[in-house]
């Protein structure tokens, strides 16, 4: 299973635009986007399911093109867990929390200097 931290750059990299994941593509693309996984049997689709694998990603930086419908094309894969899926719709879900608060915090910091710029005003 990969670190806190790796999931944490993963996360960053989905919310960036930086990593494609198997979610982002159409089915019937995948083959073109994971040209990699054409050499993948049945028999090892069955495996990856019951080990728990559920997201195929990789970083763009390592696309080797474009497909037809603009989307990235890559020589390799990486799988996430079930686990570690869910850790990172769970960080994602933070950050724009996060993101949220502190956007509200900023409107309320605003108000409060016009507010305050009036009272001096009179």
């Amino acid at each position: 299973m990969k670190n806190e931290d790796e999931l944490k750059k993963i996360s960053d990299g989905i919310k960036n635009g930086d990593v494609t994941i198997s979610n982002m593509v159409a089915h019937e693309s995948m083959l073109e986007v994971f040209k990699a996984m054409r050499d993948v049997t049945l028999g090892e689709l069955e495996d990856w399911e019951n080990n728990g694998v559920h997201v195929v990603f990789e970083w763009h930086e390592n696309a080797v093109g474009k497909n037809k419908d603009g989307n990235p094309m890559f020589n390799t894969y990486q799988f996430l867990t079930v686990d570690e899926w869910t850790y990172i719709q769970d960080e994602m879900g933070r950050t724009e929390e996060k993101a949220s608060r502190e956007e509200n915090l900023k409107k309320r910091n605003v108000r409060k200097r016009i507010s305050q710029n009036k009272r001096k005003k009179k």
